[in-house]
């Protein structure tokens, strides 16, 4: 995923938006169809926080904080990288 350099890149480029929030929006969807056990046995990931933020962009869109997302994609994504990344090493 391609991170903005700033929050203010972001505020400033629509197309990078547009592209930002449909890959949350992926991310957010793909998490929802994990199986239950997984998120159990990976209970330190805040999966529905993910899903519920998924659905807050597509059902919300119009409300969409751009600060948020900023923060998301330099911060919490990385966290969850890390995480997936752990879960397909410990489940290959």
């Amino acid at each position: 995923m391609h991170a903005p350099k700033s929050v203010d890149e972001l505020h400033s480029d629509v197309v990078l938006q547009g592209f930002v929030i449909h890959e949350l929006q992926v991310i957010g969807e793909a998490v929802s169809r994990l199986r239950l056990s997984l998120k159990v046995q990976y209970d330190d990931v805040p999966w529905n926080r993910i899903v519920s933020m998924r659905n807050a962009m597509v059902h919300a869109y119009h409300a969409v904080d751009l600060s948020i997302v900023w923060n998301v994609v330099n911060v919490d994504v990385p966290i969850l990288k890390a995480a997936v990344e752990r879960m397909l090493e410990e489940n290959p």
